[in-house]
């Protein structure tokens, strides 16, 4: 008779315990290299910035910054009604295809105007290039502008299509904005 309860545990019980513990142990696969801006020597290690004029100011800072002691900025005196500049980092290697990847960054800004946004791109070629195969953006979601202190900014691209052959992360200071703000403590995760 007591021999029913112990199978009971072992049998059922147990094997359902153990699987629950080892999903819940699972942590989330992290894409981005140097998401916290430390490594480099000029700029940023494998991050890259763009602009298309030089009334952006795309920057390495050590004033403001939340790791140990860097952050990328982006500033800017004069407002341009067209033009955007960006931070940027391109994954080319074990894409998550089918899996939902999001990206996280702290933000502290003093801005104006349209703001900042930060956006996921896959594309079919490892640079990007034309059309976005995906893309999704803050920007018309959830504007990030004003004075603020470091917040957590969140954005998630849902299954990665198995065409795909990079992933590109950006932090965009938008078009009609001045100010300037830092991004710091970044992940991609799937």
């Amino acid at each position: 008779m007591r021999s029913r309860p112990i199978l009971y545990w072992a049998g059922i019980v147990l094997p359902i315990f153990l699987t629950r513990c080892a999903k819940e142990e699972a942590k989330p696969q992290q894409l981005l290299v140097n998401g916290n801006f430390e490594n480099g020597n000029t700029v940023p290690t494998d991050w890259g910035y763009l602009t298309e004029k030089d009334i952006y100011n795309g920057e390495w800072s050590d004033k403001e910054f939340v790791s140990p002691s860097k952050s990328a900025k982006i500033s800017s005196l004069k407002s341009d009604s067209t033009v955007f500049s960006f931070w940027y980092q391109t994954i080319t290697d074990n894409l998550p295809f089918g899996k939902d990847v999001t990206l996280k960054v702290k933000i502290k800004g003093n801005i104006t105007g349209k703001g900042v946004s930060i956006a996921i791109r896959t594309d079919d070629t490892t640079i990007p290039s034309g059309r976005a195969e995906q893309f999704i953006t803050t920007q018309n979601l959830s504007p990030i502008t004003g004075s603020f202190n470091w917040s957590e900014k969140t954005i998630t691209l849902a299954n990665v299509k198995p065409t795909s052959m990079s992933i590109t992360v950006y932090f965009i200071y938008l078009p009609k904005t001045t100010g300037e703000v830092y991004f710091d403590d970044a992940s991609l995760t799937y």
